[in-house]
């Protein structure tokens, strides 16, 4: 069982900081939720009270938009979702689907409660991963709002500029 706890703690992102007692209580207060290959694990726009970590298969995020579906991610062993319902409650942003037969742990927010000191890693991993996200998904908007760069015609044969040399200093 440690053996297995182990790997779990070192799989898990959202378990980074957690020690062995804490991974333990953690996982005493999920429970397991089984996906069948397709299956909506969660729902865009549906009010979540859990999150999932994933421990085997591997699951699609969807996001719907202008008529169509769009995948963001997919979710593989160690990935975690729905971590915003347990700070808020509030409508899922985006749908999650197994991709395959996927083997999840389900943690209610209810039982933030009864483990306090687990809690607080926890808020703590999910502040980062929500900051990590926010960061990427910034950087995507000012990439797609940024113009393309005008394209060299095959007459211009001018020579690139030179590279600079960076010195350094010691």
């Amino acid at each position: 069982m440690d053996q297995i706890l182990r790997k779990v703690l070192k799989l898990v992102h959202l378990f980074e900081g957690f020690s062995e007692r804490d991974a333990r209580d953690f996982i005493a207060w999920s429970v397991r939720f089984d996906a069948a290959p397709d299956e909506s694990v969660i729902r865009e726009g549906e009010h979540g009270q859990d999150m999932f970590v994933v421990v085997a298969g591997n699951l699609r995020v969807v996001k719907e938009g202008a008529g169509a579906e769009r995948e963001l991610a997919v979710l593989e062993p160690g990935d975690s979702f729905g971590e915003i319902a347990l700070l808020d409650s509030g409508p899922r942003s985006a749908s999650v689907v197994a991709i395959t037969a996927s083997t999840l742990l389900r943690f209610e927010r209810k039982n933030l409660v009864k483990i306090p000191e687990v809690s607080l890693k926890l808020y703590r991993n999910i502040a980062t991963m929500v900051a990590a996200r926010l960061r990427d998904t910034s950087a995507r908007v000012i990439l797609a709002k940024s113009p393309m760069p005008e394209s060299v015609s095959d007459e211009d044969h001018s020579s690139p500029p030179p590279a600079r040399s960076i010195s350094r200093m010691g």
